[in-house]
């Protein structure tokens, strides 16, 4: 049996799904992956989500408000703490490390950490003495959009009683994406630390030459005050090749714990650590970005 269709009746039937984005003909769906959808940072609850905060944390409902307020909390401990900053700047793709100091008769097993307006927190298991100074790092994902927030911290003991709280503004600054995405930030102010990487050529992006010459990397952010970031980041996949990423100790009077984290397209391949001494001379290969056929992978 013939089709009651004819060929011009059938082009016009294609030509009526394309203009009015119907179902997808054959089966093909029309929408195309935009990649995650950006993050808010005044929406409480889905920046509690996003946070990448260290492994081994837990997340329950609850508030830690009146630890700020001081008003009467249940379980509440003689430990002091403090926070070495009274505000922090964080970028979208990075980590940042809080220094903690604890100060009274209570060992301190962990770190309860909310960002203020949510209903629930999480809790960093962390294991340090009854005086003590300590870090922690907490990320931002890629799609983190600019704005601000502040988080709320609170030392525990191991019966679950807690500190007084300190309340940490938080200002996102926006830095660049992309298909690859290198970040470096580290723990102390008033130290100069630089993000290298060098192209499989030879070429090396860095403060001195902040455009890749042959893989479109570009050196964004520059630090030079302390603490980072420093961000180089790929519109695009780069091409095939290995790409060395080092950290330079440029100048300082400290030793410093740094902090490097890798992305592609929105997504954290690595979290590599490490600490450089007070010297100009010191410098450590943190990994090789291999990237070999659009794939890419950390060797570190």
């Amino acid at each position: 049996m013939k089709s009651v269709f004819s060929k011009g009746s059938i082009l016009l039937l294609l030509a009526a799904a394309i203009l009015l984005g119907g179902c997808s003909l054959l089966g093909l769906d029309e929408e195309e992956d935009s990649g995650p959808s950006t993050v808010d940072p005044a929406d409480a609850e889905a920046l509690t989500d996003a946070l990448v905060v260290p492994s081994g944390a837990s997340i329950v409902d609850g508030s830690l408000s009146g630890y700020v307020s001081g008003s009467a909390v249940s379980g509440s401990n003689d430990t002091t703490l403090t926070v070495d900053s009274s505000s922090i700047t964080m970028a979208n793709g990075g980590s940042y490390a809080l220094n903690l100091t604890s100060s009274g008769s209570n060992a301190v097993a962990g770190v309860a950490l909310q960002v203020s307006g949510s209903g629930r927190y999480y809790q960093i298991p962390q294991s340090a003495g009854a005086n003590a100074t300590f870090s922690i790092n907490v990320g931002l994902p890629t799609n983190v959009g600019s704005g601000s927030f502040t988080l709320i911290l609170v030392l525990y003991d191991s019966s679950g009683s807690g500190s007084n709280g300190v309340s940490l503004p938080v200002t996102v600054e926006q830095v660049g994406t992309g298909a690859l995405q290198v970040q470096l930030t580290w723990n102390t102010d008033n130290t100069d630390l630089d993000l290298h990487i060098v192209e499989p050529g030879g070429d090396r992006i860095y403060y001195g030459d902040p455009e890749g010459d042959q893989s479109g990397g570009e050196l964004d952010v520059d630090d030079t005050n302390g603490r980072g970031p420093e961000n180089i980041f790929f519109d695009s996949t780069p091409p095939d090749g290995t790409y060395a990423v080092s950290v330079d100790y440029y100048y300082g009077s400290t030793s410093t714990d740094y902090t490097v984290v890798i992305s592609a397209g929105g997504d954290t391949l690595a979290t590599l650590t490490g600490t450089l001494a007070s010297s100009a001379a010191a410098e450590a290969n943190v990994a090789d970005i291999v990237v070999s056929g659009g794939s890419i992978t950390v060797n570190n």
